[in-house]
């Protein structure tokens, strides 16, 4: 999930499991977005970053999303939810859809042997200097780039040791296609924040954190009593006071 807060913060562990530190712990039951959710601990993983994260969780003690607050300023602060599929969560957009389809439908028989050949290891290298640019969730984030030697034309991902005239290539212009770790085709809705403006059909941006319009929701200390109730959640301790 990207962070509303941080650029290039990335939220990479969506687990629905119960984090360790989050572990037998008393939670409150507090209201987010007009969502009843139960507040797990501070996660000491992202003080580096100057915020307060707290996961949150549902009354079968499965995550659901995450609020982050400034540390500075706990007025400051962002809620992220998970959806059903990677996009959706990832970019905070639930028009994100599953075309029911895989990458195999649009490649030939023989492209497909090839890539069944070396194991499906070397799909997005098999695709590099094409018109498409093969997007997994794991690669939101990172640069398009890939090495390019000037004599017999191999394109790799990483430095080939027995190519001694090798270029770095940074292509500006391509199609997107948006795949999870199973293949599966996905695409974004025409709104989506990775979609150019002008060419909502064509060609995709490099994505960034979408900003916080404004505070969606206080810090759980700072919640009128209503708002909260105290509420045993096996299996999540009482957070400590921060």
């Amino acid at each position: 999930m990207l962070s509303r807060l941080r650029k290039g913060l990335i939220y990479t562990d969506t687990d629905p499991d119960v984090l360790d530190h989050d572990d037998d712990l008393d939670a409150e039951l507090y209201t987010y977005e007009k969502r009843q959710v139960y507040r797990g601990r501070y996660d000491p993983k992202y003080t580096k970053e100057d915020l307060d994260v707290h996961w949150l969780y549902d009354e079968n003690s499965k995550r659901v999303g995450l609020v982050e607050y400034e540390s500075a300023d706990f007025s400051v602060s962002a809620v992220l939810w998970f959806y059903d599929n990677p996009y959706s969560t990832m970019f905070q957009e639930p028009g994100w859809k599953s075309e029911d389809k895989t990458l195999w439908s649009m490649l030939s028989n023989e492209a497909y042997q090839d890539c069944l050949e070396d194991d499906f290891k070397n799909v997005v290298e098999r695709t590099l200097g094409g018109p498409y640019r093969l997007v997994f969730p794991s690669s939101v984030g990172k640069p398009y780039e890939y090495y390019e030697c000037t004599k017999c034309g191999k394109k790799t991902l990483s430095l080939e040791s027995n190519c001694s005239t090798v270029k770095k290539v940074a292509p500006s212009s391509y199609s997107v296609l948006f795949l999870d770790d199973s293949f599966v085709i996905y695409t974004p809705p025409n709104d989506s924040c990775v979609i150019k403006p002008k060419e909502p059909h064509g060609a995709y941006v490099q994505p960034e954190p979408v900003e916080a319009q404004e505070p969606p929701a206080h810090r759980p200390d700072q919640e009128s009593l209503h708002q909260s109730e105290q509420t045993s959640l096996e299996p999540l301790e009482r957070p400590a006071t921060r």
